[in-house]
């Protein structure tokens, strides 16, 4: 596979890490109140998007040309029930792509796979592994953007950034929601690299680093994390 150039020159400042808490806003589509964190000169939401405004039915290879929104798990069209899903309340939405695309609240935005990558390298994962696809092991990010609990191997870290990535699985192209409790996976925006791919990211339960993918299937449910504009 290769590697994939992410900027003209791909530098970010990687000095001491700090994080600042940044409090709480409110999504004034539905009321939600979402916890953020500033990361570097970044500013993150804290907890997985929630914002629920139809429950698609799981259905086997579809679900590319509309949007479509899931809660694990729950496999009806009602979204007062998918709110009340326990799921739900702990990992949010699984958002197919086109509908990745129009989640964030005003004043937020899906991130790019740039902004990801100038996360990754705040968080000390060196330009050679922020510029590569597949598992990525400078700098133990993975380790980094995990909670401290949820997930079966959950090192204790001084270096905690309170992003809190939960493991709240995917929904599947084949059919299936899989993952809960094991891996997360994050969308981003591909739209202004060269291939006008989204490059999502992957934490999974048994490996410190983070994994970059060069292609995703565009009708998966994967979780959101918007970024401050």
């Amino acid at each position: 596979m290769p590697m994939i150039s992410l900027f003209i020159t791909l530098s970010y400042s990687q000095g001491m890490i700090s994080k600042d808490t940044t409090g709480t806003f409110s999504d004034n589509r539905d009321g939600h109140i979402y916890k953020c964190i500033k990361i570097g000169t970044q500013i993150w939401m804290a907890e997985n998007l929630a914002y629920l405004p139809s429950a698609s039915i799981p259905s086997k290879g579809a679900n590319q040309s509309g949007k479509h929104y899931y809660v694990f798990d729950y496999t009806g069209s009602n979204v007062s029930e998918a709110k009340a899903e326990i799921n739900y309340k702990k990992f949010g939405v699984l958002y197919n792509l086109k509908a990745s695309k129009h989640a964030c609240p005003s004043g937020w935005h899906l991130p790019f796979d740039q902004e990801w990558a100038m996360l990754e390298l705040y968080l000390r994962m060196n330009s050679a592994d922020a510029n590569s696809i597949g598992w990525r092991h400078s700098g133990n990010v993975g380790k980094k953007l995990k909670s401290n609990i949820g997930w079966s191997k959950s090192d204790k870290n001084s270096e905690l950034t309170d992003f809190d990535a939960l493991p709240g699985g995917v929904w599947d192209k084949d059919g299936y929601f899989v993952g809960l409790e094991v891996y997360t996976t994050f969308w981003s925006d591909g739209g202004s690299t060269i291939f006008n791919m989204p490059f999502p990211r992957t934490i999974i339960y048994n490996f410190d680093g983070m994994y970059r993918y060069f292609q995703a299937y565009k009708g998966d449910g994967f979780s959101i994390r918007c970024i401050k504009n």
